[in-house]
C-alpha cells in the first residue's frame, strides 16, 4: 500500500515537472514566433520608410519653387537610423526579463542578421 502512494505521488510530481517545462517550452517557442513577426512588421516598415526617402529624392526637384522646402529634411538617413535604434532599444526594454535572453541582438544590422538567419528556421502558421 505504501509502495503505491509513492508510486502515486512520483507520478504526480513528475506530471507537474513535465508540463512546467513543456509549459516553459510552448511560450518561448510562442515569443520565438512573435518576436519574428515583430521584427519583420519592423521591417517592412523601414522598407516603407526607405522607399518614401527615394521618391522624397525624386520629387523633391519639382517641390523647390512650391513653397515645400522643408520637406527635404524630413526622411533623411540620420533620421532613418535614429528611428531603427529606438525600434531596437524599445523591442529590448520592453521584453520581459525572463524572455531577453533570446534576443540576440544589439543594434538594427545585427537584427537584420538575426532576421534573415532565424527566419528560415521557424515556420509561421
Amino acid at each position: 500500500m505504501l509502495e503505491a502512494i509513492f508510486w502515486f505521488l512520483g507520478g504526480a510530481l513528475s506530471y507537474k515537472i513535465m508540463s512546467k517545462l513543456l509549459g516553459v517550452s510552448k511560450l518561448i517557442i510562442m515569443y520565438t514566433e512573435l518576436h519574428m513577426c515583430l521584427l519583420l512588421a519592423f521591417k517592412m516598415a523601414d522598407d516603407n520608410l526607405v522607399m518614401t526617402n527615394k521618391l522624397k529624392d525624386e520629387i523633391s526637384d519639382d517641390l523647390q519653387g512650391k513653397g515645400l522646402e522643408n520637406f527635404n529634411g524630413f526622411f533623411d538617413e540620420d533620421a532613418l537610423n535614429v528611428w531603427r535604434n529606438l525600434v531596437i532599444m524599445n523591442i529590448i526594454t520592453l521584453t520581459p526579463k525572463y524572455f531577453r535572453g533570446l534576443i540576440k541582438y544589439q543594434n538594427w544590422n545585427e537584427a537584420m542578421l538575426y532576421l534573415r538567419r532565424t527566419s528560415k528556421n521557424v515556420k509561421f502558421k
